[in-house]
């Protein structure tokens, strides 16, 4: 069995997976909520991955800290991967990164009144994956404006980094965005989508000779051991890696400890349909391969019973914050129509409605 540690909002991660590419290993993964963590009495023999590390508060880096240290004397007999205690922040990695000569470009936190970074720069969250906050800045006196308007917004300082521009595009102003996979000591690409924005979080360039490139990026992982040294550095067992090519040089832009596995079916171009089918058994095999001890089914069930241990907010406050990160998006990026601001606010209120 896999327990999959996770907070309560990003379990969807997993959960979509599961109901639905993921379908065969539903019976053997459980999802475990960092907020349910003090009510259970128990834990069996099985494979604990620690995802979603980036989002835990001091309480549930403690209690994470404390499962890690109580499962390491049962040797053998459980799997550990993600040691909340070693896995990098996106900050440190980054700057790390930075600091080795290997990332072309530097961030810097938004509370350094003191910085002289490489314009142009952008401002994004430190632990978020809500892409960019803003567009291009180009001076300092347009970063300040930016930074106080995101502060009126209601996102503290403290939270938010500078990174400079790093400009991957091709002489045809493609912009790629590859992903790959870590499941214990593997590495498998994931995918590679292109786009002439230089904010890639999903496809908008699609053709038979782009869908090429990608399948020979999929089967051949040309940039394995360079993709691995990242994992390595930051401590990852099992994530996702976002990057791009500069000069034959990885740029890594993060490392998702909770990464979206699969969209549903349904989210796909029927270009990309192939790729995803041949991704499944791999990921699949992966995660069989690292998988310890029998499904325990009742243990499970008591698991998915425990009502989450937490403050949850009212309805209109909780949609209210989902608005708030959504439109962020529309916003700055107009990356989104407003028909998919409100798409997206609908599936993660059908989302909160399927937890316990």
């Amino acid at each position: 069995m896999i327990v999959y540690l996770v907070t309560a909002d990003n379990a969807y991660t997993m959960g979509d997976y599961l109901q639905s590419w993921g379908r065969a290993l539903e019976d053997r993964v459980c999802i475990l909520p960092y907020e349910k963590l003090s009510a259970v009495r128990e834990f069996p023999d099985a494979t604990y991955l620690f995802s979603d590390l980036e989002r835990l508060t001091p309480p549930m880096q403690a209690a994470a800290a404390g499962l890690w240290q109580s499962l390491g004397s049962r040797g053998d007999r459980v799997l550990r991967l993600n040691n909340p205690g070693q896995v990098m922040s996106r900050v440190d990695l980054l700057t790390a990164l930075s600091e080795r000569g290997e990332n072309a470009f530097r961030i810097h936190p938004a509370t350094d009144a003191g910085i002289r970074p490489r314009f142009p720069v952008f401002v994004r969250h430190a632990r978020e994956h809500l892409g960019s906050f803003t567009g291009l800045i180009g001076d300092h006196r347009s970063l300040t404006r930016a930074l106080g308007r995101l502060v009126g917004r209601g996102w503290p300082l403290r939270d938010l980094i500078i990174v400079e521009f790093c400009d991957t595009q091709d002489t045809a102003g493609v912009y790629r965005k590859y992903a790959a996979f870590r499941v214990g000591r593997r590495i498998i690409p994931r995918h590679l989508i292109f786009s002439h924005n230089w904010v890639l979080k999903y496809p908008t360039l699609l053709d038979e000779r782009l869908v090429a490139e990608e399948n020979d990026y999929v089967e051949t992982n040309p940039h394995r051991q360079q993709v691995e040294a990242v994992f390595d550095l930051a401590g990852i067992d099992y994530g996702r890696i976002d990057y791009s090519m500069l000069d034959g040089r990885l740029q890594a832009w993060e490392v998702n400890t909770n990464p979206i596995i699969f969209r549903f079916p349904e989210a796909y171009d029927p270009l990309h349909i192939p790729a995803q089918e041949r991704f499944s058994p791999r990921i699949r095999e992966l995660f069989e391969k690292i998988d310890r001890g029998p499904a325990d089914a009742a243990w499970k069930a008591r698991v998915e019973a425990i009502p989450l241990l937490r403050a949850r907010l009212s309805p209109c406050a909780w949609v209210r914050r989902k608005l708030q990160r959504a439109s962020m998006k529309y916003r700055e990026n107009v990356l989104w129509s407003p028909l998919e601001l409100c798409g997206h606010v609908i599936v993660a209120c059908a989302r909160r409605q399927r937890r316990p």
